[in-house]
């Protein structure tokens, strides 16, 4: 923004200094006529500025809205996968414990055989 209206500047400095001289802006109807120019361009670039701000801003918006929905998507994937894990670690402790108890059936018929 600054940018664009230090090109402007610029450029109507560079206007001015090719295509008018001096003597030019001692009539009064020409210096009018330049601060009238003068008055609408700076409304115009507090336009363009104020037009550019409401963009940066609601671009600003999405963003943030787009980056809670990212956050509150990836925190499902993280619990989805925590209850995963959980199912799995409890299906494993399942497993043991059934082996668990088949040899300890299976030792204790061994010892009623023995005895």
């Amino acid at each position: 923004m600054d940018a664009a209206r230090h090109l402007l500047v610029e450029r109507a400095n560079w206007v001015l200094e090719q295509h008018l001289n001096k003597g030019d802006f001692e009539e009064p109807e020409l210096r009018t006529e330049m601060q009238v120019r003068a008055r609408n361009d700076g409304t115009a670039l507090r336009s363009m500025a104020t037009l550019l701000q409401r963009e940066v801003d609601a671009l600003d918006l999405k963003m943030r809205e787009d980056i809670s929905m990212l956050k509150h998507d990836i925190q499902i994937e993280m619990n989805s996968r925590k209850a995963e894990l959980k199912e799995q670690q409890n299906s494993i402790e399942q497993e043991i414990q059934d082996l668990h108890n088949r040899l300890t059936i299976s030792l204790s018929d061994l010892k009623t055989e023995i005895e």
